[in-house]
């Protein structure tokens, strides 16, 4: 999986595709050889508990001496202060020292993993320590950077082959230039033309005749029906996004990673009401058009509404991990509940 002498792992950046891609891949594999009952993820998004109560389950999961074994992995999302602090509240640091503190007590087997979008403030206690770590060679740092526009282009070769396809560079850079450096809408566009193609060569002709710009516009789309709870529509406009050739993963990949955004918006708009789409676009990295109809969509949700979603749709991650269903019947389920 890693050195040996690396146990805790801090990983951050712009690109939260790799990032994703890489936390799942972990999981997934010490699942399969530990059992998903030694897995702890934390989401400071998510998090609805009390102070008490989540210092409670934070210490039961660092607890070395586990009741299913010494082989553990520990993942901390959006953890790590920043230096554009977003959330309304922070974790505590008295948490965050208590999670320092247990670097030094790790078993052989036991992971920590620490995932965000944002860099970490260098003056925070817990990142100096990672810091100082990281020079003795028992924890690794790195940060996961979009591709630049002239990287974007052998970035869909190599996706592709993983598909055990090709594809020529006229069809890759036209592919890049529709739709840019969303590589989750490039994943899944890359996944539908390797379905199409079957294992022949990707042309420009499939490219044009398949991949549509405009598919972060179909999820706002999507998600300004739930706001209103038309469950008609939302149901409608889903089953057409499947009907274009959407994988259902990215689907779910897509609204989930919406609307954490969304509740990211509302938290800024609640600690700050005359928060303007600017703002939002400078400190939550979104291009301004987004960042605008991000604020206009968070309106449509009160807090406790996109936690409830949000906190659903995590439970629905684990329900496509671990039981054979699909997401289009887990959508039906969400839409009811809304």
């Amino acid at each position: 999986m890693a050195d040996v002498k690396k146990q805790i792992f801090l990983w951050f950046g712009d690109n939260d595709f790799a990032i994703h891609e890489q936390i799942r891949f972990w999981i997934d594999a010490f699942s399969k050889k530990h059992g998903a009952l030694n897995i702890a993820r934390f989401d400071a998004l998510e998090i609805t508990s009390n102070k008490d109560e989540l210092s409670r389950q934070i210490k039961n999961a660092l607890q070395v001496n586990s009741l299913f074994g010494m082989n553990k992995l520990v993942v901390f999302k959006d953890f790590l202060p920043t230096k554009i602090e977003r959330r309304k509240s922070k974790i505590d640091a008295d948490i965050l020292q208590y999670i320092a503190d247990s670097f030094g007590k790790l078993s052989e087997t036991f992971f920590i993993v620490f995932t965000q979008t944002e860099m970490p403030a260098t003056t925070s206690a817990i990142f100096k320590t990672l810091q100082k770590l990281e020079k003795e060679g028992q924890v690794e740092i790195q940060e996961f950077v979009l591709p630049k526009s002239r990287d974007l282009t052998f970035w869909v070769v190599q996706r592709v082959k993983k598909l055990r396809c090709d594809i020529k560079t006229d069809a890759a850079e036209y592919l890049c230039a529709i739709v840019g450096a969303d590589l989750w809408q490039m994943a899944n566009e890359i996944a539908k033309l390797g379905n199409y193609c079957s294992g022949q060569t990707i042309e420009k002709s499939d490219v044009k005749l398949l991949v549509r710009a405009g598919g972060q516009e179909n999820i706002f789309k999507l998600l300004d029906a739930i706001s209103a709870r038309d469950k008609c529509a939302a149901a409608k406009l889903f089953d057409q996004q499947l009907a274009d050739g959407a994988e259902e993963m990215y689907l779910f990949f897509m609204i989930a990673k919406q609307v954490r955004q969304l509740l990211e918006a509302k938290l800024m708009i609640e600690n700050n009401p005359q928060v303007t789409a600017d703002v939002l676009s400078q400190q939550m990295k979104l291009h301004p058009f987004v960042a605008k109809k991000m604020l206009q969509q968070a309106q449509n949700f009160d807090l406790k509404k996109l936690k409830e979603i949000y906190s659903r749709l995590a439970g629905i991650d684990v329900d496509l991990k671990t039981k054979n269903i699909s997401f289009e019947l887990l959508f039906e389920v969400l839409l009811s509940e809304i």
